[in-house]
């Protein structure tokens, strides 16, 4: 009964309005005449037309007040109680301060972590949007834990690839990621000297400088201002912020130096075979890597050996077959690692494929670099046919 009521009196006030709108109309008072302006009689209608031009404006923003959606929808529906407190808290929010959100609309206002006028994020993404970067400064952005700084993973054990951090639509900056890259290779971070030879050495150091000023705040952008570490001229990755597939393979060397047995050498070869994803820096050409890359080849390919031995003693022949492919794979020169396969093959019975083995490795050393293979090589070889005594 109260909506029709409501809805009565909304339409009778249109009407009004309507009607007052075309009195207005038909009863415009003439215009002044352009001679004579100065005169009284000019005077009279020049305000007697203002005054009808303000009452026709105001008139008509009554009515456009009155048929708005907003009325329509306040006169046609009645709120309740708590209804009406809730929105006035969604419509009249306080940002910290004590201003309106209205009072500066082109500003944006802070979002304060856990403030009950802010609605809560949809999504795990929006989240982790929210948790520091306009929050200010009380109570509970000093106590934001630290599982909620945003994570860095860096891998270069195959393919370099950097993971993690806040999500703006914008990927990293190139120059930001060679320079990640470069101080997840050194633990003890470097010099800004040495950062910008190393990393732009074509280059002049005024470039180079900002180049290197405009990487660094682009990572602390995406990771958190703690994300690198300064101290004066000499900057180094925070490592508690960061995932570096580098130590976890230094801490598995750690751990096979110090293995008691044949089993735990054996788990701790895996787990280190398992951080490499391919070729370390896979894809990439970067001049002050290639050492570093060398060394991990290397590595990879000791581990393979180590893995394969260390079947062949437990008995496991395939899977020393398969530890040496995989190595031979990368480097076919490798005599070290086509002995531990050829054992494997004689352990498994494949005199053909032994023969095999042995004809294309001398055939690649002769064809390559006009070598012979190894008299280790050959002493293994004739060994496992019975053609040499076993000691």
């Amino acid at each position: 009964m109260k909506t029709i009521t409501r809805r009565t009196l909304l339409t009778i006030a249109a009407a009004a309005v309507v009607v007052i709108v075309w009195l207005l109309i038909e009863s415009r008072p003439p215009l002044p005449t352009t001679t004579g302006i100065t005169t009284t009689n000019n005077l009279y209608r020049l305000l007697g037309c203002l005054a009808w031009l303000g009452t026709l404006l105001l008139t008509l923003g009554l009515f456009s007040r009155l048929v708005s959606r907003r009325s329509l929808r306040l006169l046609a529906r009645p709120l309740p109680t708590r209804q009406v407190q809730r929105r006035q808290r969604t419509m009249h929010p306080h940002a910290v301060g004590g201003y309106a959100s209205r009072a500066f609309p082109l500003i944006l206002q802070p979002r304060a972590i856990g403030d009950a006028c802010t609605e809560p994020p949809n999504t795990a993404e929006d989240s982790r949007e929210l948790q520091l970067p306009f929050a200010p400064e009380h109570e509970s952005s000093r106590e934001v834990s630290a599982a909620s700084i945003p994570t860095l993973c860096i891998s270069v054990l195959g393919q370099p690839v950097i993971e993690g951090g806040r999500r703006y639509g914008r990927k990293l900056r190139g120059s930001t990621r060679d320079l990640l890259a470069y101080l997840a290779l050194r633990p003890n971070g470097a010099h800004r000297d040495q950062l910008t030879d190393e990393l732009w050495p074509d280059q002049p150091p005024d470039r180079a400088r900002n180049r290197l000023w405009r990487a660094m705040a682009d990572a602390r952008s995406h990771f958190g201002d703690a994300i690198i570490i300064r101290n004066s001229d000499h900057y180094r990755l925070n490592r508690t912020a960061a995932r570096v597939d580098l130590d976890e393979l230094r801490e598995q060397q750690i751990a096979l130096a110090n293995s008691p047995s044949f089993d735990e050498e054996l788990a701790c070869l895996e787990a280190a075979l398992a951080l490499f994803r391919g070729e370390p820096f896979e894809g990439s050409d970067l001049p002050w890597a290639e050492n570093e890359q060398r060394r991990l080849h290397a590595l990879r390919l000791e581990f393979l050996e180590r893995a394969g031995r260390n079947r062949l003693s437990r008995g496991d022949a395939s899977g020393a077959l398969a530890d040496a492919e995989a190595g031979l794979a990368q480097e076919p020169y490798n005599e070290s690692l086509a002995r531990v396969a050829m054992q494997a093959e004689a352990a498994l019975g494949l005199r053909t494929a032994l023969i095999s083995r042995y004809e294309k490795l001398r055939e690649l050393l002769e064809r390559e670099l006009g070598l012979q293979p190894h008299r280790e090589t050959r002493f293994l070889f004739r060994t496992l046919l019975g053609q040499e005594p076993r000691h």
